[in-house]
């Protein structure tokens, strides 16, 4: 699992926690692409206490078994026991196990916080934050921004937006504001808490060094590459005395170091930046950390890039004790196994890499569901295989039913995202476009081209169409509710781009039902259309086909489509060619020039 993680603030909730809060990485999706990662999916809570060493007891506080629940990755369990199901009296001032009622209770049950003296405010804000945290965790961004604001508002309000409190908050929204896509926002938050933090904190704190981690990983989001890495060696250099001797938070910005240099193709020292991080794990005893076997995951993907022949055994060996670890149905096993097929599928031998991205496949089907993009992304590997082995028949059929999802999903997710994510979207689509492309042309599939033209018509200009004078133009309009529906589906959007990026547990657990969700967006968005045309126009997408062509042409006339595409495997590997698609009237499949 590949991620960059970003390191979140948080009040004292506990005697054992301290100000410095791991986030670690969740969901995969497409090409291996970092940024991608620090943007949508590195955002998850990790506990600064050790959760591998916490065993369940019997009579352990229910605050031991939220964090057990947290640590393993049931986070929805976890804000239950957080948030309890009692409430708080009004005027309780005593903040001891009670606090499991805290978190969300001045949302829920609208607790006088006039009658908490200020470290019951303390505490209470900190226990909300843990919990927007929560929220952010799982992903649901409007909620937890709803919490982390009014923990922003409390504090200022009680202690003063210079206080330690406030600016706290101000950096865990920061990091929301990054992955809501609001990154203008974000920046500025950053560049204000980046000197204050420094003034407040001094150079030298981790809490300095934790807000320059953070900022590095929205500029890395943004492309700011050379920047983004200047803040990182800054971390490292004063992380060293800064961090806790005894966890690894040293270890993760070495992690983001080395995926930064390993996207940009500085492979030789992405690879120094992973063995200081493996063995600085090693050598503090978290060799039973999941994060260990995640580094070492990422690391077997890096020397399967440097093209390392004697890669294989260490691929077995990690696979095998990801194996152990997690059960072969764990998202960690299958890319621990797709690390092993990409290898073979490099050295040229589709047969075996076949059977392992078929087993892959399968883990991910039962774990993600069919429109999850790690498993679209593994039916392209299948495809390419079978391709390779002169299957054509059964490549054109994993190559279709990968591509049709993505549609699917380009539909489904892409009207509502910013320029900047629709851009980083479609770059973690193209590779299998034209991958499918390459194979039609390749293997003569003339039954399929109609099939690629459509294609080429669906994506061709995406990116040259801006929403944002539309978004701008609705966000300063005075009518009510226009901006009300906007951000109603905008909110649903979101979390449908969530839950088909999360694991079907996770879809299960929340009880959420995505074909309902999706009608409720859809009624959402014919509401927007019908109170805005410039809505409609900018983000209703009107699909044109071969056939659309085809009947609007004339007697004599002809149109055609010029598509390029890419050989991104076997023997044409690096090869780029251009091919005409003539349409004439009457006809019922292009003529391929």
């Amino acid at each position: 699992m590949r991620r960059l993680y970003t390191l979140v603030f948080l009040a004292a909730f506990f005697p054992r926690w301290v100000d410095a809060q791991i986030y670690k990485g969740g969901l995969a999706s497409g090409e291996y692409n970092p940024y991608k990662y620090s943007l949508a999916f590195a955002d998850q809570a990790q506990m600064v206490y050790d959760g591998s060493r916490l065993t369940q007891k019997i009579n352990m506080s229910v605050l031991d078994v939220a964090d057990l629940a947290y640590y393993n990755g049931h986070y929805v369990n976890a804000a239950g026991r957080y948030l309890g199901l009692g409430s708080l009296p009004k005027k309780k001032n005593r903040f001891g196990d009670e606090l499991v009622h805290l978190a969300l209770s001045k949302i829920i049950f609208d607790i006088d916080i006039q009658q908490i003296d200020d470290e019951g405010l303390k505490q209470f804000t900190a226990g909300a934050n843990t919990v927007g945290m929560l929220f952010h965790t799982r992903g649901k961004y409007l909620i937890a921004e709803q919490i982390l604001q009014f923990c922003l508002t409390v504090r200022g309000n009680r202690f003063g937006k210079t206080s330690r409190e406030y600016l706290n908050s101000l950096a865990n929204m920061a990091v929301l504001k990054k992955d809501l896509g609001l990154y203008e926002e974000s920046e500025r938050m950053f560049n204000y808490l980046v000197p204050a933090f420094k003034k407040l904190y001094s150079a030298g704190s981790v809490q300095y060094v934790v807000v320059i981690n953070n900022k590095a990983m929205l500029l890395a989001a943004l492309g700011r590459t050379k920047e983004a890495v200047a803040l990182l060696d800054e971390a490292l250099q004063a992380g060293q005395a800064a961090f806790q001797p005894g966890y690894f938070d040293y270890e993760r910005v070495l992690t983001n170091r080395a995926l930064i240099e390993q996207e940009s193709g500085s492979l030789d020292k992405a690879e120094s930046y992973y063995k200081q991080a493996i063995a600085g794990m090693e050598q503090k005893g978290f060799e039973d950390h999941p994060d260990y076997n995640n580094v070492l995951v990422n690391y077997g993907s890096l020397l399967v890039q440097k093209g390392d022949q004697s890669v294989l055994t260490f691929l077995t060996d990690i696979a095998d004790k990801v194996q152990k670890r997690y059960s072969e149905n764990h998202p960690v096993t299958a890319k621990a196994l797709s690390n092993q097929g990409q290898y073979y599928l490099s050295a040229g031998d589709f047969a075996t890499a076949l059977a392992i991205f078929q087993r892959v496949a399968g883990i991910q089907l039962k774990l993600l569901g069919d429109k999850h993009k790690d498993y679209l992304h593994t039916l392209i590997k299948i495809g390419v295989c079978q391709w390779q082995l002169n299957d054509a028949i059964g490549a054109s059929v994993e190559f279709k039913k990968a591509i049709q999802n993505y549609m699917y999903l380009l539909g489904r997710l892409f009207p509502s995202m910013s320029e900047f994510e629709k851009a980083k979207f479609w770059m973690s689509l193209k590779p299998s476009i034209d991958t499918y492309m390459a194979f039609v042309l390749d293997k003569k599939q003339n039954h399929l081209y109609a099939d690629v033209y459509n294609l080429q018509l669906q994506t061709k200009g995406l990116l040259i169409s801006s929403t944002n004078r539309t978004k701008a133009a609705i966000l300063e309009s005075n009518d009510s509710t226009t901006l009300q529906l906007y951000a109603d589906w905008l909110s649903a959007k979101n979390t449908l781009a969530t839950y088909y990026g999360s694991t079907l547990e996770d879809v299960n657990e929340d009880k959420v039902d995505l074909v309902k969700l999706e009608e409720e967006a859809n009624t959402l968005e014919k509401k927007l259309s019908s109170r805005s045309a410039q809505f409609s126009a900018a983000y209703v997408q009107k699909e044109v086909s071969f056939t659309d062509v085809a009947g609007a042409l004339q007697p004599g006339e002809a149109a055609v489509e010029i598509v390029r595409t890419t050989y991104l495997h076997g023997s044409r590997k690096g090869d780029v060619e251009y091919v005409g698609f003539v349409v004439k009237r009457g006809r019922t499949e292009p003529e391929l020039v």
